[in-house]
């Protein structure tokens, strides 16, 4: 970059003396081009399913440096907003603040960690499942600016707004634990609060309930019905995943040392390949058997095998996949056999 020393001669050479606009910016973006490729902030990831080069920053307190949100810096023409799922080493960030523009040379935001992935129903019945952020704390003041944790059993859920999450409603109940035993109900929604843009997030503020019922709580998620359309693909207005087994009748033999290979390929709603998705799994297993299963990934590819226990003759393994961004679902369902 030239430096502008010669100040006395404004008045006989202004163009000499100051750079114009378009040249700050590009000066700008030049530097950021630098520091995303070659510096140790910079980072492939992929935002909503595309790959992009980007720079992830820490924060600079050591205090903080534990917690579960980052800054992220993007180039202009990557298409990103408040509610935006990233993934950066094999993990699901969301965009949480206001996407803002810097000088004009790149997009500056922050990103939080996903620590849990809430499933429920569309209307027709498929099942959707959403990495979410999962905030069992609240601010105790403006002054104090402290954080409690509550204690009696309310959560906030942060994730993406938009045509599947925008109904559900107060009175809407989701399992928020892994043993899937746990039910709470939605006490408030709070649409506006992030309304950043095009796209931004839904807050649910949740309440643990007493209404857990085996027989309707199940499959993952609360009040479960059995889906009104078939919700194989196509399902018109949905984007969705079909997976292939690598044995064509979808069966695991027990104790075999050989894994299944399951592979999504996914489909857009008007039913053409989509391409650039992160694949994200969840599975349906036989419940005090999980640890009988080994599961691998290889990209959005997944690989199953299973120990040998007999108990586990004729049961069935259920697995569902989405994409990074709550899109293109689709499921498998495998039988175990000897």
């Amino acid at each position: 970059m030239n430096i502008r020393n010669e100040w006395n001669e404004i008045s006989s050479s202004p163009s000499a003396l100051f750079y114009t606009i378009q040249e700050t910016i590009d000066s700008v973006k030049a530097n950021f081009d630098i520091r995303r490729y070659y510096s140790a902030e910079g980072s492939e990831v992929t935002v909503d399913g595309v790959n992009v080069q980007v720079i992830i920053q820490n924060h600079s307190n050591p205090i903080h440096q534990s917690d579960v949100d980052k800054k992220i810096l993007l180039p202009m023409d990557t298409v990103v907003y408040t509610g935006s799922y990233i993934v950066y080493e094999g993990q699901t960030w969301i965009i949480n603040s206001n996407v803002n523009i810097v000088d004009g040379a790149y997009k500056m935001c922050q990103m939080q960690l996903a620590n849990y992935i809430l499933k429920f129903q569309s209307p027709t019945g498929t099942i959707l499942s959403y990495p979410c952020i999962d905030d069992s704390s609240f601010m105790a003041g403006l002054d104090e600016g402290k954080t409690i944790t509550t204690l009696n059993g309310v959560h906030r859920i942060k994730l993406p707004f938009d045509d599947n999450t925008k109904l559900i409603g107060v009175g809407r109940r989701f399992f928020l634990d892994k043993s899937g035993t746990t039910t709470y109900e939605v006490t408030n929604v709070n649409n506006t609060t992030y309304n950043y843009g095009d796209k931004g997030l839904i807050e649910l503020t949740l309440k643990q309930d007493s209404a857990y019922n085996p027989l309707t709580d199940k499959n993952g998620v609360c009040n479960y019905f059995e889906p009104t359309t078939d919700p194989k693909p196509p399902v018109e207005g949905y984007s969705y995943a079909v997976i292939t087994c690598s044995n064509p009748n979808n069966e695991i033999t027990l104790g075999s040392s050989t894994y299944r290979m399951l592979v999504p390929t996914f489909y857009n709603a008007d039913a053409t390949l989509a391409s650039g998705i992160t694949a994200v799994w969840n599975w349906e297993l036989p419940n005090g058997y999980e640890s009988y299963f080994d599961i691998k990934y290889d990209g959005n590819l997944a690989k199953i095998k299973v120990l040998e226990n007999y108990d586990l003759l004729g049961t069935t393994v259920k697995g569902n996949v989405m994409s990074s961004n709550g899109g293109y679902g689709g499921s498998i369902t495998l039988t175990i056999i000897v």
